[in-house]
């Protein structure tokens, strides 16, 4: 259940591979993975699919899916681009750096411009031979291409959101909530585990992001409750069991209060729209 369909790389592998090789997806139905993947689309047309947001599939498009999110695409058979994929063990090099918090926080697809696109596209396909050539050095040189790409890409002009510059606990504070968002959805514990008055969190977190933690709290199980209803079948109750509710009934109304729709009108209107 919490996999849908993942795909895994394994402990630090950097990957560069043509689309061209996946044009029929791998994993042909809606999934996430717990990587990062990078697309560049250089040629053709299609949709993918990026947590219930569609965004059209054209030449110098760059698509950024980041470890959760759940994705799909449809793609023309003359559809080209290249894939770079990695996890964050591969990036033990910006271990000290703000990397993670900016990946985390660009933007899902960007068009890009004529020498933003040529750049990119060189350095990619370099990756892709290096990848595909083996040596006694090909992981120190996989990790000086991805070092490279991921500067260029964190360098392309509103590619990152305004919400990139983020405090050292506001960083803490986004993991601590990954990890622990279906068992604990009171602020008290997010600001014990930070050694932290509930207040000053709230403080920080809000002048930082812009939304308090009692909300991000509650974005994110609606995301996942929303992921769960399209993407799977499991009963309301399994759902709300899943994700840490007392029971369906106190589920529904959290359910109801963010979306004006109960989970199983929701589910509906969320299936309908994904088999389109």
């Amino acid at each position: 259940m919490n996999s849908f369909g993942a795909k895994e790389v394994s402990h630090a592998q950097i990957r560069f591979e043509r689309l061209e090789n996946r044009v029929v997806p791998n994993i042909p139905f809606p999934h996430k993975h717990s990587f990062y993947q990078f697309l560049l689309i250089t040629q053709g047309k299609g949709s993918h699919t990026i947590d219930f947001q569609e965004h059209t599939v054209q030449q110098k498009k760059l698509y950024l899916m980041k470890p959760g999110q759940m994705h799909s695409w449809k793609l023309q058979e003359n559809t080209k681009g290249i894939l770079m994929e990695f996890n964050r063990e591969s990036l033990s090099f910006f271990k000290e750096s703000n990397i993670l918090n900016l990946l985390d926080h660009t933007l899902d697809s960007s068009l890009l411009e004529p020498s933003e696109y040529e750049r990119l596209k060189t350095l990619l396909e370099e990756g892709v031979a290096e990848f595909s050539y083996q040596n006694q050095f090909q992981e120190q040189t996989l990790e000086a291409y991805l070092m490279i790409i991921l500067g260029k890409i964190l360098q392309l002009k509103n590619l990152v959101s305004k919400n990139s510059k983020m405090s050292s606990v506001t960083q803490q504070f986004s993991i601590l909530l990954e990890e622990n968002y279906r068992t604990h959805h009171d602020v008290d514990f997010y600001a014990s585990q930070l050694h932290m008055t509930p207040k000053n969190l709230s403080m920080q977190i809000t002048r930082s992001l812009g939304r308090a933690p009692r909300q991000l709290i509650q974005e994110r199980l609606h995301l996942e409750s929303k992921r769960l209803l399209a993407y799977t079948d499991l009963s309301i109750g399994l759902i709300a069991d899943h994700l840490g509710f007392v029971d369906q009934n106190y589920f529904a109304r959290f359910f109801k209060k963010l979306e004006s729709k109960s989970p199983k009108e929701s589910r509906v209107a969320l299936k309908k729209l994904l088999s389109l």
